[in-house]
Parts: structure tokens; C-alpha cells; sequence
């Protein structure tokens, strides 16, 4: 060997570590098993997490939403472990089904490999993905969905405790004074004000609304009559809360005015039939006991395959 040959040796030999640790050769921040996790693959996802946050949000979100990424990304790899050990397959097409599916949210197919492009992926990138999503779902079914059960019993008890919950929202009789803010601001303030001072006097608040009011309803004193809670604006709902049936709000400001609300009535819908709501109260007591079981299904397999994390 030349001189000039060991040089080059000995350069290269001297590259190497930091080629290794230059990150050529990945990260790995979690084992799972046998499973790793690299930090390429945390920070993949959460790039792709932040991009749909508003640029505001962004700002310190990094770390906290990387944390989530890689307790994700654990609970990922102890199915994919699970599959392996049920022998749990995936043939091609359910995996070319699934790409079939992504494809039709796009115009064209160029439009769909224009935008896998843009994720930095190929199509058997993506396909691994898809094959690794339909291994979690056939374990998710197969160890845990498939086992809970929801009984007449249970759907009863989940009426009865929560029936008033279940009810369609009260409905509220109400009469306003609206001024809307298309006046100068001061001009505004000293309406309000007379308002107030008259109302405190104890004027009538019908005869108020048809001098002051600018709504549609001017004309019948400001009277709305009864509607669900649930339309009126936040401001006003809240507003609502301190006060009794027969009194009138402080002024309440909202983007199009500023009103003073009189609460007219109330009225409680009766809770509906237990018929009526068998199906919904199955899908709230299956979802609370779905979660329930993938919780202990998940700390289970952390003991069971030994989970490592090298943050």
C-alpha cells in the first residue's frame, strides 16, 4: 500500500464516528422488544402534526407533542409484537385496497403521488404504513373489541343515572334590547347608560325595547318567545345563568351589538323514551369500556415484551 493509500485510510477511518454519530446511523430512542423506534420516525410524525397547527400554536408545542408521538409510537410497536406472535397476516390486497381508498380523496392519481412526494414517502413506504395500520386493527379486533360486551343491565343503570343529560336542551323565553354597534362609541355608552338608569326605575322594558331596540323584534316590544338554549349566543347563555325568570341581564356585548336580555320562561323537555336512546347510550358505554380495556391490554404488554425508553 502507497503512502498516499494510507493517508486516505487513516482519513476515512477518521470520518467514520462521525459519520455514525452524524446521523447517518439513526437515533434510537425506544425499544419495544424487540422493536425500535428511531428518533427520525418521532420526528417525522411530529412535523406532520405541527403543519396543521396555526403558526401561533407552534411555538413551545414541539417537545410536548414529541412526547405523545413516542408513547404513540410505543403502543404501535406492542401490537405490531402482538401480531407477530398470533401470526397475525396481512395479504396484499387489503393493503392495495386501502391504497385504492387514499387514492379517491384525490382528482387525479398524479395528484395523489404528487402528494406523497411532498411527505418525503414512496409508495412502498407507504404501503409498509398501511400493512403496519391493518395489523394494529386485526390485533385492536381480535384481543380486545371483540371481547366487550354491553348488557341490558348496564344500558338500563346508564339511563336512569343519566337520563336529565340525555334530555333535548331546556328551552328559554326571552325579550331583548339590542343596540347594535354601528354607532360611534360614545354614542353607544350613552344609550346604554339611559337604558339602565330607566330600567333601574323600574320602566317598563317592552315599552323600552320598542323605543330603543334595533332587532327584528322592535315592533313586539322585544318579545322572542321560546327557543332551544343551545341557539343563543355564548355571551348570552352565560349571561342567562345569573339570573331568574322575570329579571333582566347586565348589558350584554357580543360581535353584533350590545343587548340586555329579560328571561321570560324556562322549560325542561321531558328525558326521552329509554327506546330512544338504547343505541346511543350502547356506543358512550361501549367507548368508555373500549378505552378502559385498551388501557390495561396496554400496561400488560409493557411488562410482557419489556418496553426501554432512551429519551
Amino acid at each position: 500500500m502507497s503512502k498516499k493509500d494510507r493517508l486516505i485510510k487513516v482519513f476515512l477511518f477518521s470520518l467514520f464516528p462521525a459519520i455514525i454519530y452524524g446521523g447517518i446511523v439513526d437515533k434510537i430512542v425506544a425499544k419495544v422488544g424487540d422493536e425500535v423506534i428511531l428518533l427520525s420516525e418521532v420526528e417525522e410524525r411530529t412535523s406532520r402534526l405541527l403543519a396543521v397547527l396555526p403558526s401561533e400554536e407552534r411555538m413551545g408545542k414541539k417537545e410536548e407533542i414529541m412526547k405523545r408521538v413516542l408513547e404513540d409510537l410505543v403502543e404501535e410497536k406492542l401490537f405490531i409484537l402482538e401480531a407477530k406472535k398470533l401470526k397475525v397476516e396481512v395479504e396484499d390486497d387489503e393493503v392495495d385496497a386501502e391504497i385504492e381508498k387514499i387514492k379517491r380523496k384525490y382528482p387525479s392519481e398524479t395528484a395523489f403521488y404528487s402528494a406523497l412526494e411532498k411527505e418525503g414517502k414512496n409508495l412502498a413506504q407507504l404501503k409498509e404504513e398501511i400493512k403496519e395500520g391493518l395489523l394494529v386493527k386485526k390485533v385492536l379486533y381480535t384481543q380486545i373489541l371483540s371481547k366487550i360486551k354491553v348488557s341490558e343491565e348496564e344500558i338500563k343503570n346508564f339511563y336512569e343515572e343519566y337520563k336529565k343529560d340525555l334530555s333535548p336542551p331546556p328551552q328559554v323565553c326571552i325579550s331583548q334590547i339590542w343596540i347594535k354597534l354601528n354607532h360611534p362609541e360614545d354614542e353607544i355608552k350613552e344609550i346604554i347608560e339611559e337604558i339602565k338608569s330607566r330600567l333601574k326605575k323600574g320602566e317598563d322594558f317592552y315599552s323600552l325595547a320598542r323605543q330603543y331596540s334595533e332587532g327584528p323584534f322592535r315592533e313586539k316590544g322585544g318579545r322572542i318567545g321560546y327557543l332551544p338554549e343551545t341557539q343563543l349566543l355564548p355571551e348570552i347563555r352565560i349571561a342567562l345563568r345569573s339570573v331568574k325568570v322575570g329579571e333582566i341581564t347586565p348589558p350584554v356585548r357580543s360581535n353584533d351589538g350590545i343587548r340586555f336580555i329579560k328571561l321570560e320562561g324556562i322549560k325542561y323537555p321531558p328525558p326521552p323514551p329509554l327506546e330512544e336512546v338504547r343505541e346511543k347510550i350502547k356506543r358512550i358505554i361501549f367507548k368508555r369500556k373500549t378505552q378502559e380495556a385498551i388501557n390495561e391490554w396496554i400496561e400488560r404488554k409493557k411488562k410482557e415484551y419489556g418496553v426501554e425508553i432512551r429519551w
